[in-house]
C-alpha cells in the first residue's frame, strides 16, 4: 500500500531580518524611517562679505540639522536655525560647517574694528571700540608740587580696548557690588 501525502509549498520572499525567523520577516514589513536630509539654504550675511570681529552669521536650513559643528565662533542651534557668534580673528574667515547630511564653506573677510565701531554685550551694554595708541603723559610744569608726581613728560602705549559708551550709575554699581559680595 503506498501513501500519498500532499504538501503546501510556502515561498516566501523577503530580506532577512536579523534576529526574527524567515516567517516573522516575511509577516512584518516595518514602515521604511523618513529621512529628513538638511540642507543649507541661507547664510546672513552672504559668505564673502566682510564682517566685524563681533558678527554674528546666521545659518538656515530646510530641516534641522544633525550634529551641526563649525570651525570657529560660538554655535547654537534652534530647529532649523543656526547662529555663530564671534569674536573672530581679523583677516580671512574660512568657516567650515559640517552636518550628518553635509558638509559646506563659508568664506568672509574679518575687519577690524573702527575708531567708535559699537558692540552690544550679552548683558546689553553697549560698548564703543578704543584704538590702540599712544600719548604723551607726564608734566614739565614749573609748580614743584605737581611735577615732582608727574615728571617727566614720557609717552605711553595703550592697546586696543573696549569701554562702556555710558557711565555707571550708582544704581548699576550697588546691583554689581550686591550681586558680587567677595
Amino acid at each position: 500500500m503506498t501513501t500519498t501525502r500532499n504538501f503546501t509549498l510556502l515561498i516566501c520572499a523577503c530580506i532577512a531580518v536579523p534576529f526574527l525567523t524567515a516567517m516573522e520577516s516575511c509577516n512584518t514589513m516595518d514602515e521604511p524611517e523618513e529621512q529628513h536630509i538638511a540642507f543649507l539654504q541661507e547664510a546672513m550675511p552672504n559668505s564673502g562679505t566682510n564682517i566685524g570681529q563681533h558678527a554674528t552669521i546666521t545659518i538656515s536650513f530646510d530641516a534641522s540639522p544633525e550634529n551641526l559643528t563649525a570651525s570657529s565662533g560660538t554655535l547654537s542651534v534652534s530647529g532649523t536655525k543656526a547662529t555663530i557668534n564671534g569674536p573672530f580673528p581679523p583677516g580671512p574667515l574660512t568657516l567650515i560647517l559640517k552636518w550628518e547630511d553635509g558638509e559646506t564653506t563659508l568664506n568672509y573677510i574679518v575687519r577690524p574694528p573702527g575708531i567708535g565701531d559699537e558692540i552690544t554685550t550679552a548683558t546689553g551694554t553697549t560698548m564703543v571700540f578704543i584704538p590702540a595708541g599712544e600719548f604723551e603723559m607726564g608734566s614739565n610744569a614749573a609748580d614743584q608740587e605737581n611735577w615732582l608726581n608727574e615728571a617727566p613728560v614720557h609717552t605711553v602705549y595703550v592697546d586696543a580696548f573696549y569701554m562702556d559708551k555710558y557711565e555707571v550709575t550708582n544704581a548699576d554699581f550697588q546691583k554689581f557690588v550686591l550681586a558680587n559680595p567677595e
